[in-house]
């Protein structure tokens, strides 16, 4: 039987997603050979993380996904890691919302307008590391359909009958409700909100 919260901490809502309250008090890099370095991460205008500098370094440089593996934001309590988007043949970093068998995964995407511009975001999701699937995106256009969306979500979590009831019960297919179902399936802890994810690699 699923277990239920016994406490949580206040659930932090920014642009949709929930960030994890354990996240290290460090900002760290790490490279592809797998060792943690501590770092110190510049952010831009919109405190965005764009260029980190390591502890003895006197330059900051650019994220590059030839070098480094993932990296921790202090600051934000984010953690981002190089993946490979649908389609494409070189990595991107990308916001890391909920870490496990299931990850999910944050793109925020600016289309520019005859009116200006509009900021989408978009979810994507990996089972054992595997492809990125879109799953939820606010954006005018998707690369899939809506079904079929929701039909790769229901047969990513089809082996925990307990999970796909529960998410089959809810017919929510929202950015929080996918989150919650995501963090049932890798937990086993029945949701009960707030949920505190688990986006630490």
């Amino acid at each position: 039987m699923p277990k239920s919260f016994l406490s949580s901490l206040p659930l932090i809502i920014l642009l949709l997603f929930a960030f994890n309250t354990n996240a290290q008090q460090q900002d760290v890099v790490v490279n592809l050979a797998g060792d943690t370095l501590k770092c110190e991460i510049k952010y831009n205008l919109f405190s965005a993380p764009v260029k980190y500098k390591l502890a003895g370094d006197s330059n900051y440089k650019k994220f590059n996904v030839k070098e480094i593996k993932y990296y921790t934001c202090n600051k934000l309590k984010q953690v981002y890691r190089a993946v490979l988007m649908p389609k494409q043949s070189t990595p991107v970093f990308l916001l890391l919302v909920e870490n496990g068998i299931l990850c999910l995964y944050q793109r925020l995407q600016y289309t520019s307008t005859g009116l200006g511009g509009y900021t989408a975001t978009i979810w994507y999701i990996s089972k054992n590391n595997d492809d990125l699937n879109e799953l939820k995106s606010n954006d005018l256009f998707t690369s899939k359909t809506r079904k079929e969306r929701k039909d790769i979500f229901a047969d990513l979590i089809a082996d925990k009958p307990d999970v796909l009831n529960y998410y089959q019960n809810t017919d929510k297919f929202t950015f929080m409700n996918l989150l919650y179902t995501v963090h049932y399936y890798n937990t086993g802890i029945l949701p009960q909100q707030p949920v505190q994810t688990t986006n630490k690699p």
